[in-house]
Parts: structure tokens; sequence; C-alpha cells
């Protein structure tokens, strides 16, 4: 009766409640989702998996159409046709140019032009390249087996470790868009990667606020935040609590929706164990998240019918670059995947903007449990021991 007098008092009231690890703030306001509406929902003239051709002639990224892509960085092949399971090629059109040869003793990646006026620029330099997830044009990456997920994974801790090298680079980005809403531009499921010369501002911010935790409170906010999840779990295991966040867990990772998730169905999968950097990771820890991003993927697309969607796998700037030599990130950060569903809600708007305060109008409490719950027939349809090898090179 306490649980439900509780969430009862809950949904009629807004709160204020701070991401740790982000510093960003959230306001839960439940009964703005009772606001009336004369804007058009989007959902209803959204285009599903079904909808679309298993091949398109015209799409650049389908099988027979290689040539209309950029060379294959790295690819994983079926060994039983030989043919492609998962291509990376470069962005043909990126955000970011590699640098010129012979040029990296000029320091093209760290000078600015007119370096003493406000109004400054450099170079964009650095590596954008495409993960083409399948050669089916009509395949859904929350809709994929454990072997699909496996292959994604891969191609972004393959072509990592391979960027990293050049020491041009400071920060490699991971990430896919799901959907127009999310802001992919094509409909064959592909990801990305984008190699950076530099340390973007929001990721310094980040850094620095996880670094002045560690020292002030003796304990990365990563392995704080993991044991305040569990201890709710406990808590409302033992009909002491409410709700609580966390979702699955397995022998090295944890998914859960943060206790300020930035909008609906915000889920994070975070390493049980210090790890700073993406890259760093075994073939057995690929696995053991590879695993957890597959149910946790799958578990979104039933509750939400296939939803837009975008993913990051946050990572710390690279290790002994510039000022990052400093510093041992595993000790104050842990790398993490943020999954965000584009629901609509707590997107970003005038109060967003003015106050940079993000309003999400679901308890994670909630999503959570949601999430939790989702086991539907055909959810371990496909058995570990279904997971085949490729080859890959």
């Amino acid at each position: 009766m306490k649980k439900n007098i509780n969430r009862i008092f809950r949904r009629h009231m807004s709160v204020f409640r701070r991401n740790p690890v982000t510093e960003q703030i959230v306001v839960f306001a439940s009964d703005r989702d009772n606001r009336p509406r004369q804007t058009i929902d989007s959902s209803k003239v959204k285009q599903f998996s079904h909808e679309q051709p298993e091949h398109l002639e015209t799409c650049p990224f389908c099988t027979g159409n290689e040539s209309k892509t950029p060379p294959t960085l790295f690819e994983i092949k079926d060994p039983g046709t030989g043919k492609w399971k998962t291509r990376v090629v470069n962005n043909k059109f990126p955000a970011v140019m590699p640098p010129r040869k012979n040029t990296f003793a000029d320091e093209e990646h760290k000078l600015l032009i007119h370096s003493n006026m406000l109004n400054a620029e450099r170079p964009a330099i650095g590596y954008h390249e495409v993960i083409i997830e399948s050669p089916r044009h009509n395949a859904v990456t929350s809709k994929g087996k454990r072997e699909d997920i496996k292959r994604l994974v891969l191609s972004w801790w393959n072509r990592g470790n391979a960027l990293k090298d050049d020491p041009s680079i400071q920060h490699v980005l991971y990430f896919k868009n799901q959907g127009s809403v999310a802001g992919a531009s094509l409909v064959h499921p592909h990801a990305q990667i984008v190699a950076l010369p530099f340390v973007s501002r929001d990721v310094r911010v980040g850094q620095l606020s996880n670094l002045n935790y560690f020292l002030d409170n003796g304990i990365s906010v990563f392995q704080k935040m993991i044991e305040e999840e569990m201890f709710a779990r406990d808590k409302y295991n033992d009909g002491q609590d409410d709700g609580y966040r966390i979702i699955e867990e397995n022998d090295n990772f944890i998914s859960i929706i943060p206790y300020a998730a930035i909008s609906p169905f915000n889920l994070w999968i975070i390493p049980l164990y210090p790890s700073a950097h993406f890259t760093s990771i075994t073939m057995q820890e690929l696995d053991s998240f590879s695993e957890i991003l597959w149910s946790s993927l799958r578990r979104l697309d039933i509750v939400l019918n296939e939803p837009d969607f975008n993913l990051l796998i946050k990572s710390a700037p690279l290790q002994h670059r510039h000022k990052q030599a400093a510093f041992n990130a595993n000790t104050y950060f842990r790398w993490y995947c943020s999954i965000t569903p584009r629901l609509g809600a707590g997107a970003m708007a005038g109060f967003e903007l003015g106050s940079g305060i993000f309003s999400n109008g679901n308890l994670p409490e909630d999503d959570a449990h949601a999430l939790r719950e989702c086991m539907p027939e055909d959810f371990n349809r496909f058995s570990r021991s279904s997971s085949r090898n490729f080859d890959f090179h």
C-alpha cells in the first residue's frame, strides 16, 4: 500500500533531479503529458521496416552497389558464402577530412588561423567513417540477432583501435542514428565513427566534473552510481521503496534508466569494472557488451514499437594525448553506452534552450519497470549457441 501511495504522490508533483555523471538537471513533470496538443504527432506518419524493400537499386549501401561507396576499410564476411555481412567505409560526405600527408610536422591539427581573433577557425581535420551494418536494406538494428549486434560492436572496436594510432587524433566518437527523427539520412541500417583532433567542450567539462568528484570523494562517480542503483533495488525487494531503475546486468555490465534521465526510456549501459576507453575491452567483454546491448535494443523496440533513437558510446579522450597525458582516466571515468529514443517528449524547446534544464514526463522507475517486464515469447529465440564465427579483416 505504501508503494502505491508514494507513486500516486509523485505523479502529482514536479521534481528536479541531477545526473552526477553529466551534471545535467532534469525536471520531472508528469502532468505535462496531459496538456492539450494542436501540433501533428509525427509518430502517426512513421514508416516501419516492413514497408521498405529488402534491396533498393539506388541505395549505395545495398549489395551490388559497393562501387558507389569509398573502398572498404574493414569488413566481416559470412564464412559460408564469402559475402560481406558488415562493411566499414569512409563517409562520402564527411563532417571532417583526413589530414593531408606530410603536414603533421606543420601541426595542422593544432594551429588556429588568426588565433589572436575571436572569430578564429582551424582546418576541420579528422576521420568520418560509416559502418554498413547489413546487406539488407530493410534490416532494423533494434530487431536484429545477437550476431548482428556483435558485428556492429566489433566494427566500432576495430576501427577505433585503428584510428587511435594517428597521433593527430585526441578523441573518437561512436554513434548510431536510427530513423529520420533521430537524424538518419538513409534507411539502410548504418552507424558512424568520427575521430577528432581535439576534445570537445562537453567532453572536457564532463571529464573535469568526474575527476573533481573523484578528488572530493575518493571514488568514481560511476561506481557510486552503480552502488546506489543496486541499493535502491535491494530496498525495493525488501518492500521499503516504490521503484528502482536497474533493467538487467551480466558479469561485466549493467543497464539502467538513470535517476535523472533526460528523456523517456533514456537507457545507459555501464561497465561494472573500471574502464575508461571502449577500445581497451577484451573479446570476452566485447561479447558481454554485445549481449546486453542486444537485449536493451530488443526491449526498447518491443515496448516502444520500433522507435527512432540515438545510440552513443561515450569513451574517454585518448590516453597520452595532449592534456590527457596528465591523467589516468580509469580512476574516475568509465566508458558507457547511452540510448535515447526520440519520442517527442523531452525535446529541446524554449524552456530547455533558455535554462539548459531537460524536461521529462516519465519517471525513470516506471520506464525501467516496463523494460524489465518485457519478455515476449520470442525474446530468447536466438540462444548464445546460435552465434557464429565470422571472417573479418
